[in-house]
């Protein structure tokens, strides 16, 4: 699937449409270069999970 994103907003919702569609048991894989958004889809993700928390990037974590 191939959907173009307008902005980081149109991105977490975008997250968020994923979370209520997917089923509850899935495996999900993301794949895209540095400042994709990855980690901007996945924060629209849990947010609609109800997870408050903050939401990094896994590389930030590597590299830190």
């Amino acid at each position: 699937m191939r959907k173009f994103l307008q902005d980081a907003d149109a991105t977490e919702q975008f997250g968020a449409e994923l979370y209520h569609s997917l089923p509850p048991k899935c495996l999900v894989f993301l794949q895209g270069d540095l400042g994709a958004g990855k980690t901007t889809l996945v924060r629209g993700y849990l947010r609609a999970a109800g997870y408050v928390g903050t939401v990094k990037s896994p590389t930030y974590n590597i590299v830190e």
